[in-house]
This record gives C-alpha cells, structure tokens and sequence, in this order.
C-alpha cells in the first residue's frame, strides 16, 4: 500500500500536467482532470505501463485504499471555509 500511493500520485500529476498542456484536451474536454481519468485507464488498458505497478495500484484500490482515498477527499470537502451567500442578505449560513 505504501508504494501505490506515491505511485498513483506520480501518474495522476503526470498525465494531469499533459492535460493542461494540451490545447484541444484543455479546451473542449476540461484539461488535466479528464486527461488523468482517461489517460491512466488508456496506460493500463494498452499495457504501457509494467505489470507490477498495475498489481499493486489494483491490489491497493480493492483492498481497502479506496476508503482511505475517500477518507481524504470528504475530510478536504468538510474543511473548505464558508463564505456566506453572495447577495448581500447577511453573511450566516442559509436557511
């Protein structure tokens, strides 16, 4: 599990900077986010990258890595600041 992380996130920010470098991906497909869905699923799905590092990130993702991924994702959704509404009508939270 230790290697997988790192991994994942090596080929994640990789195929995230090709994204946003690419001017048609970039501009009619949203950059960097639908490249790094898309391209990781095309390195596995054509075989570009070696077997092992393919075992382990599956081996990471259904075993358990997954949860611990959603665990970081909802913490960072519960930590963004609340700015109030952007009317005008006070600043507390709606309702």
């Amino acid at each position: 599990m230790t290697g997988a992380f790192p991994l994942m996130i090596f080929t994640g920010v990789i195929v995230s900077k090709i994204g946003d470098k690419t001017p048609l991906v970039k501009t009619f497909l949203g950059g960097g986010a639908i490249a790094v869905i898309f391209g990781s699923a095309a390195l596995v799905a054509f075989r570009l990258l070696p077997e092992a590092p393919i075992a382990v990130m599956k081996n990471f993702m259904t075993g358990g890595g997954s949860y611990w991924l959603r665990g970081f994702q909802g913490g960072s959704l519960y930590r963004r600041p609340y700015h109030g509404r952007r009317h005008g009508r006070g600043s507390g939270p709606p309702g």
